[in-house]
């Protein structure tokens, strides 16, 4: 029975339908309360909006689920405050006196975080060579900044979703001939090089200590395309992973 619970737990923790919680945005209404980016070696905290209100001497101004030091640093920061990168105001994070914009934040590698609701939101995907399952050097330190989030946030588990360039479905496995180019040159189609891709990210995760019973990994071949056109122009954004949080 003991060996019966566990299988149950460990399918509980990894779902196989679609995705509820999307990873890459920064266009959200709300600010969650932490960042990590690669311009800064630390977690930054949300201070406000300096451009719009005097929010960042107000306790409202910073969420209600932020950790109690994030909300002490909010509150301490001048209304005055602008992005270190931009030299405007705006939705600002900040640590000592380096402060980011989220717009600023757009152009390099960054997460955001909520560790109460344990959530995550990514400033761009982690993009591939064409038909291998190795990330591309611009990915890198965004992968370096995921890795900060799960050292920092043990409550937090993830699963990386591998895509595709290409139409095909699941059933795309290596079986069966495929008229696809891609599927031609890869061992086991577009749902073994979906899954190829996902499993590395895993594998790198899990190389550098995070617990394996808070990574899973899942290919999905062509069929959720960000692009319908797959020509080398358009569909290199399908050529992905994504990182999905899960909720315990």
């Amino acid at each position: 029975h003991a060996h019966d619970a566990a299988s149950d737990e460990e399918q509980q923790h990894q779902p196989q339908a679609e995705s509820d919680i999307a990873s890459a945005v920064y266009e959200l209404a709300a600010s969650p309360p932490i960042m990590w980016h690669e311009a800064c070696d630390g977690e930054l905290a949300f201070v406000g909006d300096t451009a719009t209100s005097s929010a960042t001497s107000s306790p409202s101004s910073t969420p209600s689920n932020a950790t109690s030091s994030s909300r002490s640093r909010a509150l301490a920061r001048p209304q005055h405050l602008v992005c270190s990168k931009c030299g405007k105001p705006g939705k600002l994070y900040a640590r000592g006196d380096f402060a980011i914009c989220r717009a600023c934040a757009l152009g390099g590698a960054g997460v955001l975080v909520d560790p109460g609701a344990r959530r995550m939101w990514f400033s761009q995907m982690i993009e591939f060579y064409p038909s291998r399952e190795i990330p591309l050097p611009k990915s890198h330190p965004l992968l370096a900044q995921i890795l900060r989030v799960l050292q920092t946030n043990p409550g937090i588990a993830v699963r990386f979703e591998g895509h595709v360039n290409s139409m095909c479905g699941l059933e795309c496995d290596g079986t069966k001939p495929c008229a696809s180019t891609m599927c031609k040159g890869v061992a086991g189609g577009a749902m073994g090089l979906s899954t190829a891709r996902a499993e590395a990210v895993k594998a790198f995760i899990l190389a550098c200590g995070i617990e394996p019973d808070r990574v899973y990994a899942q290919g999905f071949a062509g069929t959720r395309r960000l692009s319908d056109l797959i020509d080398e122009e358009h569909g290199c954004v399908n050529r992905r992973v994504e990182v999905h949080t899960l909720l315990a």
